[in-house]
């Protein structure tokens, strides 16, 4: 960002407004007068409606929360459109929200993350309506990207998805609140592109049933591979008519949301899930319909699974827990982040928190630095979370894939510490040879010479290989006699510098493996400690 203040800038920017979405409350517990603040309603899954349902008969926002509350929630969420108005105004806001019993959950931001025009304007517009959510409670910003007429490259996947970390960063920095991406790309393969390239520091997620299952994709295992990062739900519900899909009350539709419902309450989400329903012709009626299904799913699967908001609390490094610790620093310091963050997806370990120094008791402080210092040599990183259901190679072809994994296994195996595949470097290696456009036709053919190399010398493909022959294998492939360049060779270099990077990147291989301990008060320097070193 340039150097002009921020400040500055957000005042003065005139933007035009786009969606501004409320969000309503768990009707579970007896209906409270008055305006609702979303910072007091407890931990777990809390049920909301959002305004579009009014959205048929272009209702104002006055008639949409009156028809919200009639229809028994007490948490809205509204398009930012409605919001707009209110951005200097939140006591207005919230004295129209106490009139009608309601809180202000979020609202859903949609603008062009692609185009670097629009970036600026689109940055301003997500703070300036993050400042009026934080005056009434809310958590949380919904973005509703657009790339407009961006072509789906590598580049503009990186670019894009750095575009929503900064406003995410900036977001937190005014606010305190996280920005959750509602994805909306046309094809589920660029879903785990986004997911792939973005910061998970600043980019949250939104999950939206219905668009879900209009790409193909199952929203459960979705919850369970990214549960830490998902704190917003749009539950939507409808069924296919003659080609179009047609939004329904939530129940009354073709999707399966019960296992949705069960999927969250045992990942611990704790957040809000919105009533979603376009075209609405009886938006009281429906939402009502809408709220009495989610209630009595919400109650089954709370019943099902009661202790998990309670075991979420405790969570370390694990998940969420370990995610929103990072943010709790004071705000300002995130922005020295933000000049991470496009040099973060090839330097992962730049996301890492050096281990703190506590001080536990003044009575020897040199000790006492000793002891913290040889402390984080005893924690280990937090498992993986669950692969990504629908992974797929971002760059090879499933067959090369599957020797890039081979290859990885073999650079870094298994021992007394985690190995490549745990660290998922073979995906990293994928993924950056993938953002290097400039390398895939040599990446390509050398993936194909690695093949046919290896067929024609063991027989084999080298993921069908024994671990001694890969290795067998590599030493001829990588011997002093090799003369000329070789792309199999090339291939193997290739893969052998992501993968090392990747894994030594990693928590697996610089905590577990290498016992990195972050920057650690040092009581006392010994100089090298090698026998070996210090012979005649």
């Amino acid at each position: 960002m340039s150097p002009f203040n921020r400040r500055e800038f957000l005042k003065s920017s005139a933007v035009a407004a786009a969606a501004a979405s409320t969000a309503i409350a768990s009707p579970a517990a007896p209906r409270a007068p008055g305006f609702h603040s979303p910072s007091t309603a407890g931990r777990g899954l809390k049920l909301a409606c959002s305004t579009a349902v009014w959205s048929e008969d272009a209702a104002s926002l006055e008639k949409a929360l009156a028809g919200i509350s009639a229809a028994g929630y007490e948490w809205v969420e509204a398009t930012d459109d409605q919001i707009w108005p209110y951005r200097e105004r939140p006591a207005e806001l919230k004295s129209l929200l106490q009139r009608h019993g309601l809180g202000l959950v979020t609202v859903a931001l949609r603008g062009n993350f692609a185009d670097r025009e629009q970036r600026l304007k689109n940055i301003s517009r997500s703070v300036l309506l993050a400042r009026v959510l934080e005056q009434v409670g809310a958590g949380a910003l919904v973005i509703e990207g657009d790339w407009g007429a961006a072509e789906r490259t590598p580049l503009n996947f990186h670019t894009y998805s750095t575009n929503l970390a900064e406003a995410g960063a900036l977001v937190f920095e005014e606010t305190g609140l996280h920005c959750a991406y509602r994805f909306h790309e046309a094809e589920a393969a660029d879903v785990r592109k986004i997911i792939a390239t973005s910061d998970s520091r600043y980019t949250k997620f939104c999950f939206d049933t219905e668009y879900f299952a209009q790409t193909g994709i199952d929203p459960v295992p979705m919850i369970q591979a990214y549960g830490p990062r998902l704190i917003h739900v749009h539950l939507r519900d409808g069924e296919k008519t003659g080609g179009n899909w047609r939004d329904l009350p939530v129940g009354k539709g073709s999707l399966q949301l019960r296992p949705v419902m069960e999927a969250l309450c045992q990942s611990g989400f704790n957040g809000w899930v919105t009533v979603q329903q376009t075209g609405a012709k009886a938006p009281a009626k429906d939402a009502g319909a809408s709220r009495r299904y989610l209630s009595q799913q919400l109650e089954a699967a709370a019943l099902k699974y009661p202790d998990r908001g309670a075991s979420e609390d405790a969570r370390d490094d694990s998940g969420m827990g370990h995610d929103m610790a990072q943010m709790q620093q004071p705000r300002r310091s995130m922005l020295s982040g933000l000049v991470m963050i496009g040099a973060a997806i090839r330097n992962p370990s730049a996301l890492l928190q050096p281990a703190a120094f506590q001080q536990q008791d003044g009575t020897n402080p040199m000790q006492q630095a000793t002891q913290d210092m040889k402390r984080p040599a005893e924690r280990r990183s937090a498992p993986l979370l669950p692969k990504d259901p629908n992974f797929a190679p971002l760059f090879f072809t499933a067959e090369q894939y599957a020797d890039v994994s081979a290859l990885a296994d073999t650079i870094v195996p298994v021992t007394n510490t985690p190995g490549a595949l745990d660290a998922r470097a073979d995906e990293y290696a994928d993924l950056m040879i993938w953002l290097d456009e400039k390398s895939h036709d040599a990446a390509r053919a050398e993936a194909e010479r690695f093949r046919d190399l290896c067929t024609q010398r063991q027989g084999k493909l080298f993921a069908q290989l024994s671990p001694s022959q890969r290795v067998a294998f590599l030493n001829e492939l990588t011997s002093g006699n090799a003369s000329g360049p070789e792309p199999a060779r090339e291939f193997f270099n290739r893969i052998r510098e992501w993968t090392v990077r990747g894994y030594y990147t990693s928590p697996q291989g610089l905590l577990d493996d290498l016992g990195y301990k972050g920057n650690t008060y040092v009581a006392e320097f010994k100089g090298c400690t090698h026998p070996e070193h210090h012979q005649a």
